[in-house]
């Protein structure tokens, strides 16, 4: 068993580093978590590994990708999100937009995290999408 969720960690961590930002990671790994079953899936994952090790690898990963996130200066963290906000189809201004208005960063989290890490990353993030708002105009 030891050996499948070696293996699961292996192919989740690759999929994981094609995603160029760690904001990027961040937002990929949550987007596993499904808050109706409280539960970590992935279907293409799930292919190939049991429900419960891709959870449990999920459930790992998302926590060393936000302590990875915490770690960051402000500096590195405010560089990173703007180049994930960069990064899609739509136009910065808009992804900032989007961010800022629908609070998604508040489902980034991890599951366990302690509501001081919380309230933290919360106002962290919305002063940063604020920053990144203040700068377009």
């Amino acid at each position: 068993m030891a050996d499948q969720a070696v293996k699961c960690r292996g192919c989740v961590t690759a999929l994981l580093w094609q995603v160029p930002t760690l904001f990027g990671r961040l937002v990929l790994v949550a987007s596993a978590w499904d808050a109706n079953a409280k539960r970590y899936h992935h279907a293409v994952i799930e292919r190939a590994f049991s429900e419960q090790t891709t959870h449990d690898v999920f459930k790992q990963l998302h926590r060393e990708v936000f302590e990875e996130w915490k770690g960051l200066t402000g500096s590195q963290r405010t560089k990173d999100l703007a180049r994930y906000m960069d990064s899609g189809s739509m136009s910065e201004s808009a992804m900032v937009d989007l961010w800022i208005n629908s609070q998604m960063y508040r489902g980034l989290l991890p599951i366990d995290v302690s509501a001081e890490d919380r309230e933290d990353f919360v106002r962290d993030l919305a002063i940063l999408l604020l920053s990144l708002a203040a700068r377009m105009v």
